[in-house]
């Protein structure tokens, strides 16, 4: 049954692309792309996390009905449940900090508080040179190596 859903959604997207003039291909078009397009971009972060993890319990429980049944089903929703939790709490975490570090980058520049310039280094003078004695002597002289 999955292999001719596969081929059914692989000749759809064929229709699409090799003749988009057709009605046929503008429906498919708008019902498999446009509209679920439309419906994601309208959901936050969060809310997809959210249905990723509803469904993969949708996914994954008929798995426990089948080999395991009874109460040890609910035990094992649970565990799995509890390891989704897990992983979106992470996620929220990671976004949350990230999130932080803008938020704190955008209040600095706000205050103005500038990172340290780098200061410019120095030439030093040459150790052999140095400036005239007071003796005779117009130039500079060298010292004795």
């Amino acid at each position: 049954m999955a292999i001719q859903f596969l081929l059914l959604l692989l000749g759809a997207v064929a229709l699409i692309r090799l003749a988009p003039e057709l009605p046929l291909s503008r429906s498919l078009s708008e019902w498999l792309a446009a509209k679920p397009a439309r419906w994601l971009l309208r959901r936050s972060r969060q809310e997809m996390i959210a249905w990723a993890i509803v469904a993969a319990l949708i996914a994954f429980a008929g798995e426990y009905v089948l080999i395991i049944g009874g109460p040890q089903m609910a035990i094992g929703l649970a565990v799995d449940l509890a390891a989704y939790v897990d992983a979106m709490i992470a996620v929220v975490t990671l976004a949350s900090a990230a999130r932080a570090q803008g938020v704190a980058r955008w209040f600095r520049l706000k205050a103005g508080v500038r990172r340290p310039r780098v200061r410019a280094i120095r030439t030093r003078r040459a150790k052999w040179l140095l400036p005239p004695a007071n003796d005779s002597e117009d130039g500079p002289r060298r010292l004795a190596a």
